[in-house]
C-alpha cells in the first residue's frame, strides 16, 4: 500500500474492526509517498491497483489522470490483475 495522506492510515487502523485488521495483515506493507511516482520507478509487480481518484480539480491531482499514470499502472501488472478506480473522499 502506498499512501500519500497519513490520515488515511490512520483512520484504516481505527476502522479495523470494518475492514478485519487489513493493515495488520504480514503480506500488506504500508509505504508513504505519491503512489505515482513509486509505480513509475518501482520494478514490482501487482495483482491489484487501486486508486482512490479525488477531486480532479485540486491542486496537484492532474498527474492521477493522465497517460502516464495509466502507462505506469499497466506496466506493473502481474497476469490477470486488476485495476480498480473509485471516488476519492
Amino acid at each position: 500500500m502506498i499512501e500519500l495522506e497519513p490520515a488515511i492510515v490512520d483512520v484504516a487502523r481505527a476502522c479495523a474492526l470494518s475492514n478485519h485488521g487489513a493493515l495488520d495483515n504480514p503480506k500488506i506493507q504500508v509505504h508513504m509517498g505519491d503512489a505515482r511516482e513509486w509505480l513509475m520507478a518501482s520494478p514490482q509487480r501487482y495483482d491489484i491497483i487501486v486508486s482512490g481518484q479525488p477531486n480532479p480539480y485540486r491542486a496537484g491531482i492532474a498527474s492521477l489522470f493522465n497517460e502516464e499514470f495509466y502507462a505506469a499502472s499497466r506496466q506493473r501488472w502481474s497476469p490477470g490483475a486488476l485495476l480498480a478506480m473509485g471516488p476519492g473522499l
